[in-house]
């Protein structure tokens, strides 16, 4: 939790400087729905599958000029990905769901019904589940599920490194009344995996990424 309140510090910071340096700010919600998956830098025998995930949150935006616009927000983002592993007698499905306090720097051009924003956004990880099932091809076997809490630090025992940091990408429709329309793709940069785990066990470095939808809403929006 200490490390939550370090990022809502952080984040009022930002806002006041960013405040300070334009001058129309806007205040707004988004939220919506995406596949995210795991990428492993060395492909996997058995490769992650993307799975569904949502985020929400408030978003600030600043106005520099016409048509231009720095925009963050503060959002709860999920991200993941599942494993499935194909065996003779059985089958076993791995799947990691994970979230994210994300807060995002972009620059916003917009006008006409267009809307585009790019740039950097920095994430902190602090709740998620692993499920696992086996699911089995003969009635020998029973079916089995379990699920666990994840775990994210950067020791051996943890699952996920909790900071994640990467580019995301939108673009959509923006409607004359502040209602938005968008596309996303994030794609992360930073290694999820603690460094000693991945040493220890020979696994590649992997990285999330998101392919969503999100519908957004300016509360006091004007046209710069």
């Amino acid at each position: 939790m200490l490390h939550i309140k370090k990022i809502l510090v952080l984040f009022t910071l930002i806002i006041l400087a960013v405040s300070m340096t334009f001058g129309q700010v806007r205040f707004g919600v988004q939220s919506g729905i995406g596949l995210s998956n795991l990428i492993y830098k060395v492909p996997l025998d058995d490769p992650f599958e993307p799975i569904m995930v949502f985020h929400g949150g408030v978003i600030l935006e600043f106005g520099a000029m016409e048509g231009l616009a720095f925009g963050t927000g503060l959002l709860l983002t999920g991200k993941g990905g599942q494993q499935t592993m194909n065996f003779d007698l059985y089958n076993e499905n791995f799947k990691y769901q994970s979230y994210y306090l994300e807060m995002p720097a972009k620059i916003i051009l917009h006008g006409r019904g267009v809307y585009g924003a790019a740039g950097p956004y920095a994430a902190y990880g602090f709740f998620g589940k692993e499920r696992y099932q086996l699911n089995p091809s003969t009635d020998e076997m029973d079916m089995v599920e379990k699920s666990r809490k994840l775990k994210f630090g950067n020791d051996y025992t943890d699952d996920f490194t909790p900071f994640e940091y990467g580019m995301l990408l939108e673009f959509g429709y923006e409607s004359p009344t502040g209602i938005r329309i968008l596309l996303q793709y994030q794609n992360g940069f930073s290694d999820m995996l603690p460094s000693k785990f991945r040493h220890d066990v020979g696994i590649s470095k992997v990285h999330n990424y998101t392919l969503g939808l999100s519908v957004g809403y300016l509360f006091n929006y004007a046209k710069l």
